[in-house]
């Protein structure tokens, strides 16, 4: 919902790329990064305070191993599959950029 209210909101940068002559193509990519490098973001940091506070929650709790465990390999499985949903997420409004004319993107903003 985020990216694609990003999206309408740059429909006159959108435009002004196209008439520079970036191509559809480049513009869907341009979105497809944006969501994989904000999904990596969101990932990172969520996964870093999740893994921490779940740490605390197994000592307090007293479960578990006496030392932390951190299970890196479920957690960067965690984190590939938030930036591929990010990217999956981002083919709609990347479609709907690459369809703006340039003309058309600049007269409505």
């Amino acid at each position: 919902m985020t990216l694609t209210l990003s999206v309408t909101e740059r429909v006159r940068e959108t435009g002004l790329l196209r008439a520079l002559g970036l191509s559809r193509g480049g513009v869907r990519a341009m979105v497809a990064w944006e969501a994989a490098l904000g999904g990596i973001g969101a990932a990172v940091v969520g996964t870093a305070i999740g893994a921490g506070y779940g740490m605390l929650g197994v000592q307090v709790l007293g479960v578990g191993p006496s030392g932390p465990v951190v299970p890196f390999v479920q957690l960067g499985a965690l984190v590939v599959g938030v930036v591929g949903v990010a990217v999956l997420a981002a083919t709609a409004p990347a479609a709907r950029a690459g369809r703006v004319t340039p003309m058309r993107a600049l007269q409505e903003a």
